[in-house]
């Protein structure tokens, strides 16, 4: 049997579909916003882990998932989104393709830390910045730094009294 068959309609789920309904969990609010939308997105790495190559994670994947994690107002989302970039560093290196972390990608975690209030956030913004930073000077990403990048740790450090 094919493994990208959801069901006995013949159906298969793509890269499109996946990330369309992650989008929608994402955008639903409430309590379940963040893990549905993050549980979509594991089902469809399960899906391409197990074959289905049309379910490959793309960027705009991973950047939905981190989404719903930043505006889930969630205590855990600035980390859970922190753990998501991760994750998409890690496949970037090991060569994967579509994956690289994004300008975007980089930015949304470190606005979900300067507005999560939460103790050792401006720290926390400042390491995603400094990564992002030693990886486009390693040459192994070519995320760069854009002004809302720069808003966002200034936003950042000055809530946590580093600045």
């Amino acid at each position: 049997e094919d493994e990208c068959e959801v069901d006995n309609t013949g159906l298969e789920p793509n890269q499109i579909s996946y990330t369309t309904v992650i989008d929608a969990y994402a955008k639903s609010g409430g309590k379940e916003a963040a893990e549905g939308a993050e549980r979509i997105f594991r089902r469809m790495e399960r899906a391409y882990e197990d074959g289905c190559s049309d379910a490959r994670p793309s960027v705009q994947s991973f950047n939905t998932v981190i989404n719903a994690w930043i505006t889930s107002g969630l205590v855990r989302g600035p980390m859970a989104a922190e753990e998501i970039l991760k994750k998409m560093i890690y496949l970037h290196e090991k060569g994967v393709q579509d994956v690289e972390p994004t300008v975007v990608s980089f930015s949304s975690v470190m606005n979900g830390w300067a507005k999560s209030n939460q103790q050792g956030a401006a720290e926390r913004a400042l390491e995603v910045y400094e990564l992002m930073e030693s990886m486009r000077e390693k040459g192994t990403c070519k995320a760069k730094p854009n002004k809302y990048t720069y808003s966002i740790l200034v936003d950042a450090l000055v809530k946590g009294g580093m600045l």
